[in-house]
């Protein structure tokens, strides 16, 4: 009897394992991005989205030619390609969380714990700009992952209500500017400058025409109060390697789920 329930259980084991490895499979062909997203207007800017996927992986796949130049012609990208939205409403609409045919592991997790796995910030960029939805987090997460790519020393910046980016744009003279993806703004100096005279920020943003009440409130964040500044490894420290160990793992378990049934009937075999 104990023999028929283990093998049973293996069927099931298999039937279960075959099942996840083709929702997998599944996920290769379904993207995550909803075309909405070019049309929506409850983000933070309007017309927040205007470059297709092709449009800025052509930008950001350009040769590495001048360090300063590269980091404008990405931030431009990532403010173009992600909108700034991140409300309830879209938790499904634009996969905030992560669909089980992308990631049944993150999936069930947003239903179980959602106050950590509800809303999921990508931290693949290529995934990430695929969906384009995002805070400015998702926008600063991008911008760190491709510089870190293209070997250009790059470092989180945690303000108080805002994420940015630091970046070496000058190897040789060892200097960094602040690229700010979510509004679209590089900002010509370096983050410990800057806490010193946050009003150095104000002219650059400026030039993109922002209004002064928003200006006013990004300058008053740049203070030093309340900032951090470290590697995109160590500002997510769980999520970021979480999220790496999920995308084994959905691979490794359904084979795990199939492997006593295969061993058995190898068994069966000898």
């Amino acid at each position: 009897m104990s023999a028929l329930l283990n093998t049973h259980a293996k069927k099931i084991l298999l039937v279960a394992g075959i099942l996840l490895l083709g929702v997998n499979i599944t996920g290769f062909f379904i993207s995550l991005k909803n075309p909405d997203v070019y049309i929506e207007e409850k983000g933070l800017f309007k017309n927040d989205v205007l470059l297709s996927d092709e449009q800025f992986f052509s930008i950001v796949d350009q040769g590495l030619t001048n360090r300063k130049t590269y980091a404008r012609k990405l931030n431009e990208a990532v403010n173009l390609a992600i909108v700034h939205y991140w409300g309830d409403s879209g938790t499904h609409k634009y996969n905030f969380r992560i669909p089980f045919y992308e990631n049944f592991i993150l999936f069930s997790l947003g239903y179980l714990i959602p106050d950590l796995f509800g809303k999921w910030e990508l931290f693949d960029y290529k995934k990430a700009v695929e969906r384009s939805v995002g805070l400015c987090s998702q926008h600063a997460i991008i911008i760190s992952q491709i510089l870190k790519e293209k070997n250009i020393p790059a470092k989180m910046v945690g303000l108080e209500g805002h994420v940015v980016v630091t970046a070496q744009v000058d190897q040789k003279k060892d200097e960094w500017w602040i690229l700010d993806g979510d509004y679209g703004v590089v900002i010509e100096h370096n983050i410990d400058k800057i806490e010193k005279q946050p009003e150095i920020v104000r002219p650059f943003y400026q030039r993109k025409g922002y209004d002064s009440p928003t200006i006013q409130v990004l300058v008053d964040i740049y203070g030093k109060e309340g900032n951090s500044v470290s590697k995109l490894n160590r500002h997510y420290p769980e999520r970021y390697y979480f999220e790496t160990l999920s995308y084994m793992l959905k691979w490794i378990i359904p084979f795990g789920l199939m492997a006593p049934y295969v061993r058995r009937r190898e068994a069966k075999a000898h």
